[in-house]
């Protein structure tokens, strides 16, 4: 039984979509996968600001609880400190303001790190897997970078990737080697199909097997 035209249509000639790239080793930005990354770095974030809440409110009111007792003792006893307490008063300010801003946009910038550096390697192998699937077999191996994440399971995807690219680079050898001189016209077609289709999911050259080229069909025979 040969193979359905639309199913082998559609492992020969895929859809026109772009290749993913098989590395993330060179990223112009840090978002991967927005949508994960601004969900996961918005938990962060919050988690941040509630807990700078927490400390830096009860800073802020007795910082406020303090100067007033220091401008009333100026204005008892030293007039002149008044300016300079205001000047420090307001510079305290700054810095508590600037600590925020400083420590929510660390906290940013960590998270946006981190989950790059997890969904990175995640989203390499859903694209390499998308492909597969397509029966684009010649795919090249994932390569992440070294700081990133689920450095083992890449290795060992890779290793099943390659295992399985060799299997079957062996079965089409196997089907290239069967004497298809001695086959009904309906068996041929079969396994050319295969080879034909398994030739293109591996991405190997026609050219470079001319025996099946050269052996003739069983209506060539019958001809001769």
């Amino acid at each position: 039984m040969t193979m359905p035209n639309t199913i082998r249509t559609m492992i020969l000639h895929p859809k026109n979509t772009p290749i993913r790239p098989s590395s993330y080793q060179k990223r112009s930005s840090s978002f991967i996968d927005k949508d994960f990354q601004i969900k996961y770095s918005t938990l962060v974030i919050a988690a941040a600001v509630v807990s700078i809440c927490v400390s830096a409110l009860p800073i802020y009111y007795f910082l406020h609880q303090n100067y007033e007792i220091f401008y009333k003792l100026a204005y008892d006893y030293a007039p002149n400190l008044i300016e300079h307490l205001k000047m420090e008063l307001a510079w305290m300010r700054v810095l508590l303001v600037g600590s925020v801003i400083g420590i929510v946009t660390f906290f940013t910038f960590i998270s946006l790190k981190m989950t790059s550096k997890i969904v990175a390697p995640i989203k390499l192998m859903s694209h390499h897997l998308q492909y597969l699937s397509r029966g684009l077999w010649d795919q090249k191996t994932i390569k992440v970078r070294d700081d990133d994440e689920f450095q083992n399971f890449v290795e060992l995807y890779n290793y099943f990737f390659l295992s399985f690219q060799a299997q079957a680079k062996h079965e089409l050898e196997l089907l290239k080697n069967i004497d298809l001189s001695h086959l009904d016209k309906q068996s041929y077609l079969t396994i050319k199909s295969l080879i034909d289709t398994k030739t293109h999911q591996l991405g190997v050259d026609a050219k470079a097997s001319p025996a099946l080229a050269s052996e003739p069909s069983p209506d060539q025979q019958h001809a001769s």
